[in-house]
């Protein structure tokens, strides 16, 4: 195992003293290829072409995320124009500042809504 590390090692520190040793042409020049090479590449790997049932996934996905973010920026998120309250806010609806901060999760931990404890 160490004799491996070891070879493997050594393989890297001539190559980095090879490429010392090179001139600035043959260093654009494997470039050039490398660079063909990748494009010839990717033309030749297909990229997954989604079906329907793909799309129905993806879209109920969509719809359901959305409709929680949308719930999160009518209910809880406070907007500048309506001095800091959310849009579906009560006034009458207000938690004393001596109870308890609580935090709710919204879209798996991405948004995170603090609230006052009843």
């Amino acid at each position: 195992m160490s004799l491996r590390l070891l070879y493997l090692i050594m393989i890297r520190v001539f190559g980095w003293l090879l490429l010392l040793g090179r001139g600035q042409a043959s260093k654009d020049a494997e470039i050039m290829m490398l660079r063909h090479e990748i494009t010839v590449l990717r033309r030749q790997v297909a990229r997954p072409k989604p079906d329907w049932a793909d799309r129905a996934v993806l879209a109920a996905l969509l719809r359901s995320v959305l409709g929680e973010y949308a719930g999160h920026y009518n209910r809880h998120r406070p907007h500048q124009s309506r001095q800091q309250r959310p849009p579906d806010h009560d006034d009458q609806d207000s938690a004393p500042l001596d109870l308890p901060v609580q935090r709710r999760t919204v879209l798996g931990g991405v948004i995170n809504e603090y609230y006052r404890a009843a």
